[in-house]
């Protein structure tokens, strides 16, 4: 079987699914991804695997750390059917006589309704983490075109491997509405990354077009003083939010931060450059 590690356990995939996968040229997680992305069907298989894997090693998580840990890349665990299905195979163990498996898995799942009751209340507060914040205003979008919006909005988080590794594997839901937008979602996602990453290549390519070191020194100059700006009205603005709105304001502030870091280092290296063209 293929592993997936998250200490101190192993989950791992059929090795009927796992020879697919790398038969269809899935050999790592960009291939991977990008496979599932355009194969549905085969997506959903690997996220049930998941799942039963996580359920049937959930009795060996030892402690409540590792619990959280768990259930941070793995959010299905806080859903109400993950719990249920936990609940079933602790009926099953007393009806076969096994008492201790029974405790044990009791034991687990009541920190496990814990945390849920944690979690529920820390997602509407600023300490959620942003990826979780920003994925999670994703799913909620009314429309595609709502999504594309918030997804303009994130784009530094949304655009990431991780964020399209944890929306397709972690996020999953025993209603079919849900479980269908989340199917939905995850290819919506992989469009517009892939949407996104050409942009981007045509915006580099225009970039350079002018070669002056000069024009382009002014360029990045006025980019840079855009979004300082923009993030002193962000944190401005910060100062009497609170809770979604404060927190989707810190993820705003965080990507301009970003942002400011990144045109800075390329001022920098552009007058570095100029600097030695001029001493030649």
């Amino acid at each position: 079987m293929d592993t997936l590690t998250a200490s101190p356990i192993e989950i791992a995939l059929p090795d009927s699914l796992a020879q697919r996968i790398r038969a269809a040229g899935g050999i790592d997680p960009t291939s991977i991804d990008a496979l599932l992305a355009r194969d549905s069907a085969l997506r959903t298989e690997v996220q049930m695997a998941i799942q039963e894997s996580v359920l049937a090693r959930f009795i060996d998580i030892p402690n409540g750390a590792d619990l959280m840990q768990w259930a941070d890349r793995y959010p299905f665990m806080l859903d109400p059917g993950f719990t249920e299905a936990i609940e079933e195979s602790i009926d099953q163990a007393k009806r076969s006589g096994e008492i201790g498996r029974a405790q044990a898995l009791r034991q687990r799942l009541d920190a496990l309704v814990n945390l849920r009751a944690q979690a529920e209340g820390r997602f509407t507060e600023m300490d959620a983490p942003p990826l979780i914040q920003a994925l999670m205003a994703f799913l909620a979008a009314e429309d595609e075109e709502s999504a594309r919006q918030v997804f303009a909005q994130f784009q530094t988080l949304l655009q990431s491997d991780e964020a399209a590794q944890m929306l397709a594997y972690q996020f999953g839901s025993d209603d079919r509405d849900t479980w269908q937008l989340v199917q939905a979602r995850t290819q919506l996602l992989h469009n517009l990354r892939q949407e996104a990453a050409k942009t981007q290549a045509v915006d580099r390519s225009y970039a350079f077009a002018d070669d002056d070191p000069a024009v382009m020194r002014t360029e990045l100059l006025q980019q840079l003083a855009s979004h300082q700006a923009l993030l002193r009205k962000l944190q401005e603005e910060i100062i009497l939010a609170s809770g979604r709105e404060r927190a989707i304001l810190a993820i705003n502030i965080e990507q301009e931060q970003e942002a400011i870091a990144n045109l800075q280092r390329q001022l920098d290296d552009l007058t570095e450059e100029m600097g030695r063209d001029s001493g030649t």
